[in-house]
Formats: structure tokens, sequence, C-alpha cells
């Protein structure tokens, strides 16, 4: 049986102000969209570095989603570990 372990630190980079505040607000919907992308990727795809710009992308646009077009400009990965 083998189990992992992860932690990442998520940065959102957003258009505005206004913006900041609304994000504030809903960080349970946000933190709840970050674990369930990376809960549905294998840890092989997240232990590939190369897949890092892609997921960034992805995680970007599952935020980004709960909030109008624009809004989330985008996601940065400052630390992410996995062992």
């Amino acid at each position: 049986d083998l189990s992992s372990y992860s932690n990442a630190a998520v940065e959102i980079v957003v258009k505005d102000a206004a913006a900041l505040e609304e994000m504030t607000a809903r960080d349970a919907e946000i933190r709840d969209r970050i674990v369930g992308l990376l809960s549905s990727r294998s840890i092989e795809y997240l232990s590939d570095p190369t897949n890092r710009d892609a997921l960034k992308i992805d995680l970007a646009a599952a935020i980004g989603a709960l909030f109008e077009e624009g809004v989330v400009k985008s996601v940065l990965l400052p630390q992410f570990v996995i062992q």
C-alpha cells in the first residue's frame, strides 16, 4: 500500500482590488476547486515538472469558472511538494 503526501502553495493573480475582495469572500469554494483538481490528477502527473504549466492553466480555469471572465489572470505555484 503506497501513500503520498502533497503540499502546494497556490497564489492567484487577479485583475483588481475588488476581485481580490471577492476571492477572499469565496475562499472555501476556491480551496475546494483546487483540492478537487489536484485530487483528480495522478501522482505521476503531479510529480512531473513538465506538467506544471498545464496544471497552472487548469487551476486558473477551474478557479476562474467561479467568477466573471477576466477576473483570474493567472495561477502561480511557488511551493509544490509531493512525497
